[in-house]
């Protein structure tokens, strides 16, 4: 048997929409369903089990808003800022972050930072994490 996958988005043909009340009556406080149709009749009156009587306010119409089909754009790339050395200013934060992480002080860090960048022109803060990390002239505990 071959079944076909319709794929339309379908509006629904009726409605059958009910409102939640809470009775008016502090002691009591028991939830009445009220429908459309019943809020919307001018005097409706709804008694409950405590013996209260109260009127909801009256509806005088609904409307269904569909929302609106959104068509998947390409995320948009923006321009990192720049400063002088034409190196994006959170270069050193996002780096930095990394690299605080491991120990070092802040000072330490932008000696590393302005070390790394004096010679090479890196593209993306990754990059100049791995040249600085792959730089760093630390012991060989398995050797």
């Amino acid at each position: 048997m071959n079944k076909k996958t319709i794929t339309k988005n379908l509006k629904p043909i009726d409605q059958d929409i009910h409102f939640k009340y809470v009775c008016p009556n502090n002691k009591c406080g028991y939830h009445h369903w009220l429908s459309l149709l019943e809020t919307q009749t001018k005097a409706f009156k709804v008694v409950c089990s405590c013996g209260c009587i109260f009127s909801p306010k009256r509806i005088s119409k609904t409307k269904i808003l569909y929302k609106k089909r959104i068509v998947s754009k390409p995320p948009v790339v923006s321009k990192e800022k720049c400063v002088n050395n034409n190196k994006p200013v959170d270069f050193e934060n996002k780096c930095g972050k990394l690299l605080g992480s491991y120990g070092f002080s802040k000072t330490e860090i932008k000696a590393l930072i302005n070390n790394a960048q004096t010679n090479n022109n890196f593209e993306t803060p990754s990059a100049l994490l791995k040249h600085i990390l792959s730089n760093l002239n630390l012991p060989n505990f398995g050797e």
